[in-house]
């Protein structure tokens, strides 16, 4: 599995936001992390095909993020907001991954899908719910579910752990890890944690106002010097038993 991406670049308004961004990645589980403004959403969208870019972005040696790309079955996407609050069951807005499957009514395949991300995600005692009942935990469960059904090789999360507490960030965590392994999949996600990427991510991509500042393992990137240059902060790096590097911060150098 790999992930790679060549000059890609991106404006808003006549404004560039991603300048020549370039990497590639055969981890598992890749976390994207940057400052406010450092142009991580607009990195996965363009990775999502959600917003036309320039440069180029493939998968296994296939093109994606194109803003015209007829088929995104390689892709699962799931944007920072939740869901809308519709008058539909769990069940229903799961079935939903499948629209691009689906001719004049669910089949019996699109079913079996459906009940088996429900049964991997601990959803199918809470099939018949409203989603406009539910929590934002299980929001966000439900959103990995509909990307999954899709069976995408390529799973894109931004800002996942957003209006979960610590133990719904954590659980969340540890069944994306485990999905990605027994299905093989790719996961691309943007984190504001230092602390989680450390824990959770194979390999980190650090972004600074549109560019790679850096990229590898936690271990290596994680550091005092990268705090101060991306992140603006007097922070100390600490590892623990395992070594990996948990950071402890001090106070904004903008006010010192």
């Amino acid at each position: 599995m790999s992930l790679e991406l060549k000059g890609v670049v991106c404006s808003y308004s006549q404004k560039e936001v991603l300048h020549d961004v370039s990497f590639e990645s055969d981890a598992r589980l890749i976390a994207v992390v940057g400052p406010n403004a450092a142009g991580k959403s607009t990195l996965i969208k363009c990775m999502a095909g959600q917003i036309p870019h320039g440069g180029s972005i493939s998968f296994n040696g296939t093109e994606i993020g194109r803003v015209d790309q007829t088929s995104t079955d390689l892709v699962g996407y799931l944007p920072q907001q939740h869901m809308s609050a519709v008058a539909m069951t769990v069940y229903e807005t799961i079935l939903l991954g499948r629209l691009n499957h689906i001719r004049w009514s669910p089949s019996e395949e699109d079913r079996r899908m459906v009940d088996h991300a429900m049964t991997e995600l601990s959803l199918d005692r809470i099939a018949d719910k409203q989603i406009n009942e539910l929590s934002g935990g299980q929001l966000q469960m439900i959103s990995i579910a509909q990307a999954l059904v899709k069976e995408p090789q390529l799973l894109l999360m931004d800002e996942p752990t957003n209006n979960l507490d610590l133990q719904k960030q954590l659980e969340m965590f540890e069944v994306v890890k485990d999905l990605s392994e027994q299905r093989g999949l790719v996961t691309v996600m943007i984190l504001h944690d230092l602390n989680l990427a450390s824990r959770f991510a194979d390999e980190v991509v650090v972004l600074q106002e549109g560019r790679v500042y850096a990229k590898g393992p936690a271990q290596g990137i994680f550091t005092e010097e990268m705090l101060r240059d991306v992140y603006k902060v007097s922070a100390e790096v600490i590892h623990d038993r395992d070594g990996l590097p948990h950071v402890v911060a001090y106070g904004s150098l903008k006010h010192t």
